[in-house]
């Protein structure tokens, strides 16, 4: 997929900044060292591959929690652009980072976890603090363990899909504080901490 076919941030999207993983280098600017490949090709394939069907089930959730009859109108716009970006994101991991059509995994199933979810808010909490994280570390990891092998196509969608998660995160967590009420803090902090010790 071209890279204008990538879906238009929302309006008040932040600046372009560096990457996660950027700021997260191994070795210092001046230190020439290459950082290793520590995966195999089909290992690699499955990883990524996996990032993919977590993003179709994370894409399937945001939209669901999307078409919630008593969510915001802002909070509607923000998961229903979240959904689409993320959904692209599955095309990515298979077209462009080599991933197999078939993998699946624990992502998926906590991304389907949040899906389940009757309270729009509960599931936005769940996709906000638990969902993006995991893809996110999940992602970076990927990255960091291929190495300097990657080449600089693939180096550039590991920095948009990992730019993508980290901005996506923020912008539910704003949707999140927008929507707060008395004891909400607590009782979606419950939500998350079971959402996360079932399926993690």
């Amino acid at each position: 997929m071209a890279k204008e076919d990538r879906p238009a941030r929302g309006r008040g999207a932040k600046e372009e900044r560096k990457p996660i993983f950027e700021r997260l280098q191994p070795f210092a600017p001046w230190d020439q060292r290459n950082a290793p490949n520590l995966l195999s090709a089909e290992v690699a394939a499955a990883r990524a591959g996996r990032l993919a069907a977590a993003s179709e089930a994370f894409a399937a959730a945001a939209a669901r929690t999307a078409d919630d009859d008593g969510a915001p109108q802002a909070a509607k716009e923000t998961l229903a652009h979240t959904a689409r970006t993320v959904s692209w994101h599955a095309s990515v991991w298979r077209d462009h980072l080599g991933g197999s059509s078939d993998a699946d995994g624990k992502l998926s199933a906590l991304c389907q976890e949040a899906a389940g979810r009757q309270n729009q808010l509960e599931a936005t909490a769940v996709m906000a603090r638990v969902c993006l994280p995991q893809m996110l570390g999940e992602a970076v990891l990927l990255q960091a363990e291929l190495g300097d092998d990657l080449d600089r196509d693939q180096s550039r969608w590991f920095t948009i899909v990992t730019d993508d998660l980290e901005s996506a995160r923020a912008e539910l967590e704003l949707v999140l504080q927008s929507q707060l009420g008395p004891g909400d803090g607590t009782r979606l902090a419950a939500a998350c901490a079971e959402v996360a010790r079932t399926v993690c």
